[in-house]
């Protein structure tokens, strides 16, 4: 398909500096604030390493432990773009522990949640509107249903909104999705193949944007709760082919023990009918960008990844292929992940724009 209205631009692509620097090891989170400072997460190590926009190496900040700017499972990094502070939060904590940096390093306290019970939740991310006022989105799991011999975990995604002192205003969204296969209720296994997810990003209005992986149609919800726009994508449900989830399902079978439980229960992995339409989404003032990851290697590593672009009206006006994987578009720039044969990741940025070419 060939597309005449738009052409997507990429300048020369700016590599962050870690081929020196044999401590920087085990990166789960890449982000960017909006002076185009670029913060790696290494949970293996509990640390940040911070370099600036030309990709040169600043320092490294942050530590394990319990006590006050240490940190124990934190996996993912978010940024609140009014001040630049980052934010930490703890994975199946128990607490709603987030811990709080600002991007000199320093430490800045502790998210405080009030009025609700998301500390019992695992906080899977965090997302800021312009008067810095927050939406939350956690998960739990709160069921199981058997399926032959084995079980499969109930999930449910809530997303709250909270104003900037932390102060609970209103449930916005909540959904249940099959999780995890188990042989037994209460023991966790290998997520289900194409497990659909729930995407959340701020939108210009102080509105959130929430998107379920596998459905065409995006909601715009109020911090109310309130859907006050929908935009139906181009697109049709992907059915899942038996080539493709026997293809998937041996490349999990390979990352566990032989004879292992987990083995096992990848082994019976469960086919669903339908996988995700895209992997993730990216929003512009007047675009946006769906990723899909396009080619993955032996190492689970994504090698290429297709973007498709959409007007707000959900009319697809072009697409592009890039090697790596995209993390996030942000700041005019695309920040993206290239793993070599031997499971060595290069972290990069390149300008990223949309010209109309009318």
């Amino acid at each position: 398909m060939f597309f005449l209205l738009y052409n997507t631009c990429f300048s020369k692509e700016v590599v962050l500096n870690t081929s020196n620097n044999d401590k920087i090891v085990g990166i789960t989170s890449f982000v960017m604030n909006s002076k185009n400072e670029m913060f790696l997460l290494s949970f293996k190590l509990r640390q940040i390493f911070k370099f600036n926009s030309k990709g040169a190496y600043i320092k490294t900040f942050c530590r394990k432990g319990q006590g006050p700017g240490e940190i124990n499972r934190v996996f993912k990094i978010f940024i609140n773009p009014q001040n630049n502070y980052l934010y930490l939060p703890e994975f199946f904590s128990g607490t709603g522990k987030v811990t709080i940096y600002d991007s000199n390093g320093t430490y800045m306290g502790l998210l405080k949640i009030k009025g609700t019970n998301i500390n019992l939740d695992t906080i899977e991310s965090l997302s800021f509107s312009n008067d810095s006022e927050m939406f939350i989105m956690t998960n739990k799991r709160v069921g199981w249903k058997s399926v032959g011999d084995l079980y499969i975990t109930q999930e449910e995604t809530n997303i709250k909104s909270f104003d900037k002192n932390g102060k609970f205003i209103n449930n916005v969204f909540t959904i249940k999705i099959d999780g995890e296969l188990s042989n037994k209720m209460g023991f966790g296994g290998p997520n289900i193949l194409f497990k659909p997810h729930i995407i959340m990003r701020k939108i210009q209005s102080n509105h959130i944007m929430i998107a379920k992986s596998d459905e065409s149609v995006i909601n715009i919800y109020s911090k109310f709760g309130k859907i006050t726009k929908s935009i139906k994508l181009n697109l049709s449900k992907n059915k899942l082919s038996k080539s493709e989830f026997i293809k998937h399902k041996k490349l999990l079978i390979s990352h566990f023990t032989p004879e292992s439980r987990m083995h096992y229960l990848a082994k019976h992995m469960i086919k669903r009918k339908y996988k995700s339409i895209y992997d993730n989404i990216f929003i512009l003032d007047d675009k946006i960008i769906l990723s899909q990851n396009f080619k993955i290697d032996n190492n689970g590593n994504v090698q290429k990844t297709k973007l498709q672009i959409y007007n707000l009206r959900g009319k697809k006006i072009g697409e592009q292929f890039l090697n790596g994987q995209v993390i996030a578009i942000t700041n005019n720039l695309l920040l993206k992940i290239n793993s070599d044969s031997d499971d060595n990741k290069i972290f990069s940025t390149k300008s990223f724009a949309i010209k109309n070419l009318n």
